[in-house]
């Protein structure tokens, strides 16, 4: 009871609500639960035990209850770009926490609760809502915009290429503090005096707690180096296989997929499948590109899973089993490349091609996708130039993110293995073979021609890309992961 007891403390303080015998005329309530959880660290250590009053916002009518929703959420890649760019200018990376933030966010629309257990006022009073609450379908909204007037009123300006991302400048244009904002996490990068001076004046707005230098969000681990950062998510793969450990047998350094005809016949729970499929695409999308590819084609069975399927997912979690100690180097480089890459016909279903492009600061994966193309592509030529197309477009949001940064970007290098694609995208050739690919081939050639992306020819197995087209062998996969990932001890 203490939980709640600081929780109801907690509303008092910052005025959430207003406390009423009765609520209007032909006016609707909604009902509350509390909801129990503990807080832990990396180790799975509980720091903390939590209570919080969520209102059951299903309830909720759009129009009545609430308008807007939609709030803005920090992108993986965005946060890999700060890393990076607070590595190269030297800064110090502060975590903080804002304490019960939604109950800081003023309501626009007129919300009544019955009193919950735990207050005075159970079964005899009801809340009229001043500020927004947990579960409440707008509550996202409403914090965002608050946070976001309080963080421009203390000269922090908001990039357009994300808006979970903030900058300070001082009178020279020069960046002096970046934040990275997630619902209520909020990174903090600069000089240890520019820091603290920004923690001070958040402080004013808002109940904080100070974390320190940064070390655990959103499931990733940081740890500090001489040279930078290394991100990993040794925590969270443990916890997968404890839950999965059943199912396991020895770790591997490869994914080595089965084919079975009778395996194919016999079904599994696909709630179960989709479970471990969630669980392992946060893992490839936050840090380990290497298993990305495996992941997205296990992915296309999630509706229909059969044995097969089934046991070629449980290979992924031998193989990250087996290379639990690898995560993202965060160094010094200023050099970007991008690797882009097509797995003709791929799809013995559909006979789609796969798509593959990976984006790096020096040697740091930064930006990473695997996905089956949306067409049948008619050669390999054309199955390239939609790669090259995905990877130009992540490329061209890549440049302005980085130009909002004051970056001076030089045009970024694609290196493809496919000649034909890199002539056709150079020249006006229009012949039988590609005067169908409009938009996309124009796409290119316009982004080349303003100087933004350039292509350059690289052997396959020179091509970063190649690991989220298609399976490897073993030489090539500890080839790939190594080229792109760090060992850690």
């Amino acid at each position: 009871m203490k939980a709640v007891k600081k929780e109801l403390d907690s509303m008092d303080k910052l005025k959430v609500y207003k406390l009423i015998k009765n609520i209007p005329t032909n006016a609707r309530f909604i009902t509350t639960r509390w909801v129990f959880k503990y807080k832990r660290d990396f180790n799975g250590k509980i720091i903390q035990r939590k209570a919080r009053l969520v209102a059951r916002g299903y309830t909720q009518e759009l129009g009545t209850d609430y308008h807007d929703t939609f709030a803005p959420t920090l992108k993986q890649d965005s946060l890999r770009i700060l890393v990076a760019t607070a590595v190269s200018k030297n800064f110090e990376i502060k975590q903080i926490d804002i304490n019960s933030a939604y109950l800081n966010a003023p309501l626009e629309e007129e919300i009544y609760l019955k009193a919950p257990e735990g207050h005075p006022g159970y079964n005899k009073y009801f809340w009229k809502l001043n500020k927004a609450l947990y579960g409440l379908k707008q509550s996202a909204n409403v914090w965002n915009k608050q946070l976001n007037k309080t963080l421009l009123k203390l000269n922090f300006k908001r990039l357009y290429s994300d808006p979970c991302i903030y900058k300070k400048v001082n009178n020279k244009n020069e960046i002096t503090c970046l934040l990275a904002v997630y619902v209520d996490d909020i990174i903090i990068a600069g000089t240890n005096t520019e820091i603290k001076n920004t923690i001070n004046l958040i402080k004013k707005e808002f109940n904080i707690k100070e974390i320190g230098d940064v070390d655990f969000i959103i499931g990733i681990k940081f740890i500090k180096h001489k040279n930078g950062y290394i991100l990993h998510q040794k925590r969270y793969i443990i916890d997968i296989l404890n839950k999965y450990n059943k199912y396991l047998s020895r770790p591997s350094d490869f994914i080595k997929p089965i084919e079975n005809d009778d395996f194919k016949l016999i079904s599994v729970d696909s709630t179960k499948y989709r479970s471990l499929i969630g669980n392992l695409l946060y893992l490839a999308i936050s840090t380990r590109p290497d298993i990305l590819f495996a992941v997205t084609k296990a992915a296309r069975k999630s509706n229909n899973p059969n044995k097969e399927d089934w046991i070629n997912l449980i290979k992924i979690l031998e193989y990250i089993k087996g290379t639990i100690n690898y995560g993202l180097m965060f160094n010094k480089n200023s050099y970007i490349n991008a690797y882009s890459d097509a797995d003709y016909g791929g799809d013995k279903k559909t006979r789609r091609s796969t798509t593959g492009f990976l984006i790096s600061i020096g040697n740091t994966p930064i930006c990473w996708c695997s996905k089956l193309q949306h067409c049948v592509a008619t050669s390999t030529c054309e199955a390239e130039i939609y790669s090259i197309s995905e990877c130009a477009k992540h490329c061209s949001w890549f440049i302005n993110l980085l130009k909002e940064l004051n970056y001076n970007i030089p045009e970024i290098n694609i290196f493809t293995d496919n000649k034909a694609a890199i002539n056709i995208c150079n020249n006006n050739i229009i012949n039988q073979k590609n005067k169908h690919m409009d938009i996309r081939f124009h796409f290119i050639k316009e982004l080349i021609f303003e100087n933004k992306i350039k292509l350059t020819y690289v052997k396959s197995k020179m091509n970063l890309a190649d690991g989220l087209t298609k399976y490897l062998n073993k030489n090539l996969t500890n080839t790939f992961r190594n080229n792109i990932l760090y060992k850690f001890d």
